[in-house]
């Protein structure tokens, strides 16, 4: 076969015909076989073809052959069930970051890498050209030029319009998995959808997870409307409360590239600065031949059972009256002081409060004043201390300190320490001796 003879007019009347054929509407795969078949004699390709990305249930990365044209005399592939599915990893990982980062593969075969020139070259590749499609933000696969008879480099006519092409190919395929969308909600459902108490949604497999389509709830739950979520693709990552937004976005690279399920609970940021906790799973949508589609989820606002869940937390180590710490926490964070004490040569002291005759404020005054008189007292020993030491009560009228991180002398004797604590000790008493004073009394 003689060598790529490519000229200026046929390239050109190539991506008319390409583009005036993709504008007529219709899925890409009622277009591709045409398109290539102008395109690749006008460019003087030997083979021109376009695979599509597909992963399996395992998460594996696999190119799916979709289309081809082969030059006279040139060995067609497609047919070949070997070639049909082939699994990027582990002769074309390299091809995987190169492509999906938006870089082309333009080389000859004897320049690639081993793992790469075994395969290429049992097609009998001397050269290939490949170039990423992207649909909806998501690296959907790419279309790529073969040589088999010429090693000359490719040049921009080759680069160009196979870089048009992949565009072309990309927003159809975006388009036709919008409208697989709307095929699979049925009018009947949709109304159910959108009047859940919940925000349904459909988002391209990409880092941002940039939506496809976002159900009306999204305005009371987040105060933004449907079209600002969908005009901006990077909304969802930047409302994400920044010490949640690393595990999303994990948790999301690792949903789009095991399939597996997106199952979260984190924090967003509304549109008027509250902050609230969501709900949010999500399982990927494939198509019939299995290649993934979208990941479609819901998410719920589960900030009142947050609420709720931190308030049995705290209350389970605080007093619900007075706010301190309670026995419970008390005694743990005593454990803790000794065990540190004891590796430290430190010291540390437990001080009492007991309030004396505190029946007599109950009996006269009633239960109420006497509640508030507690809480006047947790006050002024919280004053009384260091912000190191640790107030809590223990029940009833009497409250704990505990002062850790007690140093001793230069001889390890214990006089600095106990001086320390009694110095404590009379703050509390000074603290205490002013009258306390209730309302209502």
């Amino acid at each position: 076969m003689e060598a790529r003879a490519d000229n200026d007019g046929a390239v050109q009347n190539a991506l008319d015909q390409m583009a005036e054929r993709f504008a007529e509407g219709g899925t890409w795969l009622s277009h591709i076989d045409v398109v290539l078949a102008c395109l690749g004699p006008a460019i003087g390709a030997d083979r021109a073809y376009v695979f599509q990305n597909v992963r399996d249930p395992s998460g594996r990365l696999w190119m799916d052959l979709r289309a081809e044209w082969d030059a006279p005399g040139v060995r067609t592939i497609f047919d070949r069930p070997t070639n049909h599915l082939h699994p990027y990893a582990p002769d074309f990982t390299r091809w995987i970051d190169v492509l999906a980062e938006g870089g082309t593969i333009d080389s000859i075969v004897a320049d690639l890498p081993r793992s790469e020139q075994l395969v290429l070259g049992g097609e009998g590749v001397v050269g290939v050209l490949a170039v990423p499609v992207f649909a909806a933000g998501s690296w959907w696969g790419f279309v790529a030029y073969d040589n088999t008879h010429d090693a000359t480099p490719w040049d921009r006519h080759h680069l160009h319009s196979l870089a048009l092409l992949a565009g072309l190919l990309g927003g159809a395929a975006a388009v036709q998995q919008e409208s697989e969308f709307a095929d699979a909600v049925p009018d009947r459902y949709r109304s159910i959808i959108e009047h859940i108490p919940a925000i349904t949604y459909m988002d391209a497999l990409n880092q941002q997870a940039s939506s496809l389509y976002v159900s009306p709830q999204i305005e009371q739950m987040l105060g933004y409307t449907v079209e600002e979520w969908m005009a901006d693709p990077d909304l969802w990552p930047t409302i994400i409360h920044p010490d949640d937004r690393p595990r999303a976005l994990a948790e999301n690279v690792r949903h789009n590239e095991t399939g597996e399920p997106f199952d979260l609970e984190y924090r967003v940021f509304t549109k008027d600065g509250r902050l609230v906790w969501l709900q949010d799973q999500a399982l990927i949508v494939r198509d019939q031949n299995g290649t993934p589609l979208s990941s479609n989820g819901v998410i719920m606002d589960i900030t009142e059972r947050k609420r709720g869940e931190e308030h049995l937390a705290f209350n389970a180590y605080h007093d619900e009256l007075t706010g301190l710490p309670n026995r419970a926490m008390f005694d743990e964070l005593l454990d803790l002081s000794i065990t540190r004490a004891a590796h430290h040569a430190g010291s540390v002291a437990v001080v009492v409060v007991d309030l004396d005759d505190f029946r007599l404020v109950n009996d006269s005054l009633g239960h109420q004043q006497g509640d508030t008189i507690l809480k006047l007292v947790a006050d002024r020993l919280r004053a009384a201390t260091r912000e190191t030491d640790l107030v809590a009560r223990r029940g009833g009228d009497q409250f704990l300190l505990l002062l850790a991180d007690l140093e001793r002398d230069g001889g390890g004797d214990m006089d600095a320490a106990l001086i320390r604590a009694e110095s404590v000790v009379q703050r509390i008493h000074a603290a205490l001796r002013a009258p306390l004073v209730a309302l209502g009394t």
